[in-house]
This record gives C-alpha cells, structure tokens and sequence, in this order.
C-alpha cells in the first residue's frame, strides 16, 4: 500500500507523484529546500517528503536546508536586542520592526500561497486573532486587501475584523464593501 504522504503538493495546484518524478522535478525540489529560509516555508515539509521519494537523502535535505538558511528572524531579534542595549524606548523598536516587516510582507506578499495555506486551515490558527487586535497588522491587512481583492485569506480577515467591531477602520469602496455582506447576512439571520 502506497503511503499518504507519497503524492504531496509541490506548489500552489500542482502535485507531482513520484512514481512519475522526473530530473527537472527533483531539481525544483532541491530548488524549492535550498530557497533562502525555506525552513519557514508552509510547504517544508511535502517538499521534504517528495525529495525523499525522489531518491533523495536526509542529510541531503539539511544540507539543503543549512545552505538557504539566511536566519531573518533571528537577525531581527538581534538587531532589537542591541536597540534594547542602546536604550532605545520598547514601543520605538517595534515601531521599527513593524515597519521592516510591513514593508517586506507588501513587497512579497503571495495571494496564491496565501490561498494554499488558507485552504488548510482546518480552523484559523490563534496567530489571526492576535494579529486583528492590533491596530497597526490591521491596517497592513487593509492595505494587502485592497492589492488582493479576490485573496480568500485577507477577506477572511477582513471579515473576522468586522466581526471583532473594528469596520469603523475600514476605507476604501472594496473592503467596506466586504464589511457590507458580512452585516447583511447578520441582518437576514435576524428575519
């Protein structure tokens, strides 16, 4: 009997099935394990499991890994931690942080991978939560919404936002309007 995890997602709508894995699909998976950070990666561990399959090791798979490991977040707390030395103020190191990630999640944001991941959820991880009571992840959420206005993930959010009292935040036409369906099948709940 074949194993469950023989035929894993690849990327985003695409399986491969390694009885029919071919060079170019074992070089996508090395590809894929040696991406900067691939470690974080939601998918690590399919393309883990399809290298395996592939004929692939697993001291190949950490050397993949170790070779792409950048170690973004342990910088970042890094470089708060000497702010912190430095005596600058908590609230201004966030400030700082916020903005980097902000920036950086704008610039990368993948509405697809977004979708992939979305579509796993058995329930919304506690993440969602805490990130929608903060104002500021709130505005970034805004802002990715109206780039993305067909992302299951962020109208998912924007609604959750609604839900938690906050649409008084909400600006523009697209994402108000999100805030709109969302009261209009509370209100027919009513009837």
């Amino acid at each position: 009997q074949r194993a469950l995890w023989a035929e894993r997602p690849l990327l985003a709508g695409k399986y491969i099935s390694m009885d029919t894995a071919d060079a170019s699909t074992s070089n996508d998976i090395r590809a894929h394990l040696s991406a900067p950070d691939a470690a974080f990666e939601p998918e690590i561990t399919s393309h883990m499991f399809a290298f395996l399959q592939s004929g692939g090791t697993r001291s190949e798979i950490i050397e993949l890994i170790a070779k792409g490991h950048q170690g973004y977040a342990q910088q970042a707390e890094l470089y708060a931690m000497w702010l912190r030395e430095l005596g600058v103020p908590e609230e201004e190191i966030c400030s700082v942080i916020h903005d980097v990630v902000r920036t950086e999640l704008e610039r990368a944001f993948d509405a697809d991978k977004a979708r992939t991941v979305f579509d796993r959820w058995k329930s919304p991880p506690q993440w969602i939560g805490e990130l929608l009571r903060d104002a500021n992840w709130r505005q970034v959420v805004y802002s990715l919404s109206d780039r993305n206005p067909d992302c299951r993930m962020l109208n998912f959010m924007i609604r959750m936002i609604t839900v938690h009292g906050y649409q008084h935040e909400i600006r523009s036409a697209r994402t108000a309007s999100l805030f709109f369906e969302v009261r209009s099948r509370a209100m027919c709940a009513l009837d």
